[in-house]
C-alpha cells in the first residue's frame, strides 16, 4: 500500500504542472522576454506561497532574497513611507543568528526588541525620499516591526521585518512631480521590489511598473529606485496631519507572531 502522502503530492505535482502549461507554447517557439522571465518568478513565488511541490526549483531561486515591498501615502500634510521587507531562508539565517543574542537557537521576544533598538538607526539612514529635486527628511513614524512567522529557532527560515517613516513636505506637490524612493537596505542581498502607492486628499499617483521585480545586490553607491508620479495634487485646504502621540510600539501598531 502507498503512503498516504503520496498521492496528496501527485496531486500537487499535477497542479504545478497545470500551471507551467501555459508557459510551454513561448518556451517551444524560443520566446524568452523579460515578461516571460517575470511571469516565471510569480508562478514560483505562488507555487511556494501555497506550498506546491515544485519547492526545490523554487526554492533555488529565491533562498538568497528578500523581498522588498514599499507603500508610498501622499497626502496634503504628509509623505508616509511603509517599508515591508520578507527574508527568505539565507538571509533570514543571518538575522535570526543576530537576534539569538545568548546562541541557544531559540529567539524570545525580549531577544527580537534588543535586535530592532540596535538596528532602527542604521535602517533609518538607508531609505531616502527625493520629491522632484528636493530631498525630504524622514522621521520614525512607528517602532520598526519583526514577524518570525511562527518560528522561533534560529537558522534558515522566513521571517518580515515592516519600517514606517513620514516626512512633511514644505511644498506643494504638484502634477507631474516624480517621487523618488532610494532603498539601500541590506545592499548585499539579492531583492525582489514591490511599489504601491496611494492618494489620499484628492491625490492620484501612478507608481512605476516594472516588468522584472528583481534586484542584484548593490555595488557602491548605488540604490534600488522605486518611482512613482503625481497625476492630481492633494487638495491644499484638506488635512491629513497626523494625530500628536508618541511613537507607538510594533506590538501595539502590527501584533507580530508570538516567539
Amino acid at each position: 500500500m502507498q503512503p498516504s502522502g503520496i498521492g496528496s503530492a501527485w496531486s500537487g505535482l499535477l497542479r504545478c504542472w497545470a500551471a507551467f502549461a501555459a508557459l510551454i507554447p513561448s518556451a517551444l517557439l524560443g520566446v524568452c522576454t523579460r515578461r516571460l522571465r517575470a511571469r516565471r518568478f510569480w508562478l514560483l513565488s505562488a507555487c511556494i506561497a501555497i506550498g506546491l511541490p515544485c519547492r526545490a526549483e523554487a526554492h533555488a531561486l529565491f533562498t538568497a532574497y528578500i523581498r522588498h515591498g514599499i507603500l508610498v501615502t501622499v497626502g496634503a500634510r504628509h509623505f508616509d513611507i511603509e517599508v515591508d521587507l520578507t527574508f527568505f531562508e539565507e538571509w533570514s539565517g543571518r538575522e535570526r543568528a543576530a537576534m539569538d543574542s545568548d546562541a541557544d537557537g531559540t529567539i524570545t521576544r525580549p531577544e527580537v526588541e534588543l535586535y530592532v533598538k540596535k538596528l532602527a538607526p542604521d535602517l533609518a539612514r538607508q531609505i531616502r525620499l527625493c520629491v522632484g529635486s528636493r530631498e525630504l527628511a524622514l522621521a520614525p513614524l512607528y517602532a520598526p516591526e519583526v514577524d518570525l512567522l511562527g518560528s522561533r529557532q534560529a537558522g534558515p527560515a522566513h521571517h518580515r521585518l515592516r519600517l514606517f517613516f513620514f516626512a512633511a513636505d514644505p511644498a506643494p506637490l504638484r502634477a507631474g512631480d516624480e517621487i523618488l524612493i532610494e532603498d539601500r537596505l541590506w545592499p548585499a542581498a539579492k531583492a525582489l521590489g514591490f511599489l504601491q502607492a496611494d492618494g489620499r486628499d484628492g491625490c492620484a499617483l501612478e507608481a512605476e511598473k516594472r516588468d522584472d521585480p528583481g534586484f542584484a545586490p548593490l555595488r557602491a553607491g548605488e540604490a534600488r529606485l522605486f518611482k512613482v508620479r503625481c497625476l492630481q495634487p492633494p487638495a491644499p485646504e484638506a488635512s491629513s496631519a497626523h494625530p500628536t502621540r508618541p511613537m507607538a510600539s510594533a506590538a501595539e501598531m502590527h501584533p507580530p507572531s508570538r516567539p
